[in-house]
């Protein structure tokens, strides 16, 4: 490291290697102590002793002939340098020793000189600093004014660095509270579901109910039966309670916690010492059919977390009440993800990237969804960049993931790099939990979480689908009560009226398994709608019933006249759009209101004679309208959906 010197040192530096060379180019002197420079006048000897006395008519000699003596024996050349410029060419390193020679030429001032230079270095600046870098390369001080260049400017990095890192910690409890509340915003209501003629959102904490899971065996039997190819119910369907595992978030419990609970529930039974403990994960993938409760239960959970995220106590968590039987230490911060959203970040085709740019996708980097994750959040609810990311990769257990709708994200090509990109982050921030939820159908073959715990929505049984049916009447009971809109109908009554007609009929029991179905038949019934048996007429009565809903809010706004045969007419339109974005090799779940007319502007153009721009502005008016009114389709944005993939 280099060492700063003080001036003395300095003078010191400098006055020995002056000695030495004054030394060497005077040695008489170098030798005699005495005075250094001798007078001339006894090098000669008088003339006197030696020659007679000349005439009175001769000079005398003296004058004439001893001077010369000296300038013989040492020149002394006129100085063509001033001091301060031989100090300069001195410590510059411009012809130091020829400098020095003219310097010691000059015996009469070469004190003077020395001690001039010596002064000057001491107490000049500039050229204290210069004789200070003179000597360092001397002895190679180079590296160690580079080194110490480079180290001064990694501390100022490094105290930039922690400066700014203490502001983004600073600033993090703030970005983490907006996000919070933007999630209880965006995902704490269902979806708007025609009721009475009015537009309905209900709390998505009154209308849950806690779903288990089955490994993957008992729910292929309960699925062979749906289909018709068995008739009699399985043993697990007949002893569900013995055989079903626990509620779905209890998977991610930590072991000692829940272990510890059963340990001692069985002592106090049966007075066993041991038991096994329960399968636990950190990575769960949840499957279940088309309506089988996989949304619901994923933001449900996200509002519980964040609840008890704010509020510092896991023991939220675990009570039931909340209804997740999740045993943690700390409370995790929740992260809801919808795929789809992900995905049409990633480009349709890959391999027609620029070489450059396609080294970012290459291998599924974790990176791509952090990077992807950072910039939506800051999007939507004022977090600064990079604070969902920082957690995560803190790696400390107390982040959950909650990816919703891997199904949803396109052809099995995309969605087998989807399911790539959330192995890669697994793998690489292995202390946090997961969960990764899928259509059965859209999980297999390329599509595979080599390292996730496979587990399965188990179907409703009878005291949970009454449970999920008394909820739901008492929400909307509640709501309609809000907006002003009464009925005398009691929840009991409700409840009593459609479980006798769903137990006299085995299709309907089946589809009742369903909380989507459940909550269709619950709907229809509320608005005095015969229920049919079939799946298929099931979902049809639920759209005609949506449409006709919004058709008579309509008219009686004023803001639509549309007769029943319009109507008609509309839902064939609707029928197209949802027929396109099937067909498309992504399976495409969100549309633009380009890609939307594009689709669906011709057949306005060829069914009504009118030019292309008035059917644009049709389909435009359609979309908007049925986003608001209906509950068939949603808007996020610039971007519209069917309101449930099964609606698709």
């Amino acid at each position: 490291m280099h060492i700063r010197r003080h001036p003395s040192s300095i003078a010191l530096t400098l006055a020995l290697p002056v000695a030495l060379v004054f030394g060497a180019l005077n040695p008489v002197a170098a030798q005699q102590p005495a005075p250094t420079v001798a007078p001339p006048t006894p090098t000669v000897a008088p003339p006197a002793p030696t020659v007679a006395p000349p005439a009175p008519t001769v000079a005398p000699p003296v004058p004439t002939a001893v001077p010369p003596a000296p300038t013989v024996a040492l020149p002394t050349p006129e100085p063509t340098l001033t001091v301060p410029q031989a100090i300069d060419r001195i410590l510059s390193g411009e012809q130091p020793v020829e400098t020095l020679v003219t310097l010691f030429a000059w015996q009469p001032a070469l004190l003077v000189v020395i001690m001039a230079l010596i002064v000057a270095v001491s107490v000049v600046k500039p050229w204290r600093e210069r004789a200070l870098r003179r000597v360092d390369r001397l002895i190679g001080g180079v590296r160690s004014d580079v080194e110490d260049e480079v180290q001064r400017e990694e501390e100022k990095k490094k105290v930039e660095a922690e400066r700014q890192s203490r502001q983004f910690q600073e600033k993090l409890p703030v970005g983490i509270a907006r996000y919070l509340d933007w999630l209880q915003a965006e995902y704490g209501f269902t979806q708007p579901l025609g009721i009475a003629t009015e537009q309905v959102q209900l709390s998505l904490e009154s209308v849950h109910v806690p779903l288990r899971v089955v490994e993957r065996g008992a729910i292929e039997a309960h699925r062979r039966r749906m289909r018709g190819e068995e008739r009699q119910r399985s043993e697990w369907e007949l002893t569900a309670g013995e055989h079903r595992s626990r509620y779905v978030f209890e998977l991610l419990s930590e072991p000692e916690l829940p272990a510890a609970r059963q340990t001692r529930s069985t002592k106090g039974v049966s007075g066993d010492d041991e038991s096994s403990s329960p399968v636990t994960t950190t990575r769960l993938l949840l499957l279940g059919d088309a309506g089988s409760g996989k949304t619901t239960t994923l933001r449900y959970a996200a509002l519980r977390l964040a609840e008890a995220y704010r509020r510092g106590d896991a023991a939220l968590l675990a009570s039931d009440a909340a209804g997740l039987h999740l045993h943690l230490r700390r409370a995790p911060l929740p992260i809801y993800v919808r795929l789809t959203l992900f995905a049409a970040s990633i480009p349709t085709d890959l391999r027609e990237l620029p070489p450059q740019e396609r080294e970012r996708y290459t291998g599924a980097p974790a990176d791509l969804f952090l990077t992807w994750l950072d910039r939506e959040a800051a999007r939507h609810c004022e977090i600064q960049e990079g604070a969902l990311s920082s957690l995560i990769r803190k790696n400390d257990g107390n982040v959950l993931l909650l990816l919703d709708g891997l199904d949803e994200a396109g052809d099995e090509q995309r969605r087998a790099y989807l399911a790539q990109v959330i192995d890669n982050l697994a793998r690489r921030y292995d202390k946090q939990r997961y969960v990764v939820a899928s259509r059965t159908a859209g999980y297999g073959g390329l599509v595979y979480l080599p390292d996730f715990l496979e587990r399965h929505l188990s179907p409703l049984d009878e005291q949970e689908a009454q449970a999920l049916l008394r909820k739901w009447f008492d929400a909307v009971y509640a709501r309609l009560h809000v907006i002003g809109r009464r009925r005398q109908d009691a929840t009991a009554d409700q409840v009593a009226q459609l479980w006798e007609v769903i137990e006299r009929n085995d299709r309907l029991r089946d589809m009742a398994t369903n909380p989507l179905l459940l909550t269709v038949m619950a709907l229809l019934q509320f608005n005095s709608v015969r229920l049919p048996d079939q799946r298929a007429k099931l979902y049809e009565k639920l759209i005609e019933l949506l449409l006709d809903l919004w058709r008579r809010q309509n008219v009686a706004s004023d803001t639509l006249v549309t007769s029943v045969a319009q109507l008609a007419s509309e839902q064939r339109r609707l029928e197209a759009l949802a027929l396109a974005m099937q067909q498309q090799p992504q399976q495409v779940r969100e549309v633009t209101l380009r890609q939307a007319q594009e689709w669906l502007s011709p057949l306005y153009v060829e069914r009504l004679k009118i030019d292309r721009e008035e059917a644009d502005r049709r389909v435009h008016d359609l979309l908007r309208r049925l986003a608001v009114d209906s509950g068939i389709i949603q808007q996020r944005e610039e971007r519209y959906a069917f309101s449930h993939y099964t609606f698709q």
